[in-house]
Formats: structure tokens, sequence, C-alpha cells
């Protein structure tokens, strides 16, 4: 049920679960950073004060990720070679 809700994405056995788990949070972590710290900082101030916190705090966490490289770069990479080409190097 879960899963047909957008929940949880994927279900592994267990004996894959340790090796794609950890092929999955490498290759988060070679991911956008900052932009993951972003998200996490959003949804911490939804923790603390709602909906109403986390609209007041998104633009300014936002905003910061608009000065990155890596957001230039991953615009630049998709104007010109399409969608899921773009590496990150969290600057």
């Amino acid at each position: 049920m879960l899963e047909r809700w957008n929940v949880v994405n994927r279900v592994l056995p267990e004996a894959e679960l340790l090796e794609k788990g950890m092929k999955f949070a490498h290759r988060l972590a070679g991911g956008p950073t900052r932009a993951h710290a972003a998200t996490k900082r959003i949804v911490r101030a939804y923790l603390e004060g709602g909906i109403d916190k986390a609209d007041r705090d998104t633009p300014k966490v936002a905003a910061s990720l608009f000065e990155t490289e890596d957001l230039k770069g991953a615009v630049k990479s998709f104007l010109e070679e399409g969608p899921g080409n773009a590496t990150f190097e969290g600057r």
C-alpha cells in the first residue's frame, strides 16, 4: 500500500538491502549536496512550525542555491544536454 501512495519507491529483498542501500547512499552523496541540505532545512521548518513556517523559510533557503556553481552548471547542462546529465561538486 505505501508503494502505491509513493511513500516508498522500492522494496528490496533483505539479502540485497545493504549493497543496494550503500550504492544509493553514494549516489546521493555525489549529488547536489547543498540542495539536499536546503531540502532538510525546509523539512525542519515544516516540522517546527507547519506549512506557514516552511513557506516563510523557503525563499531564503532556496535563494542561496541560485548563487552556487552547482546550480549554474546544472542549468547549463540541462539546456545543452537535456535532463539527467549534470554533475555536482557541492559548490
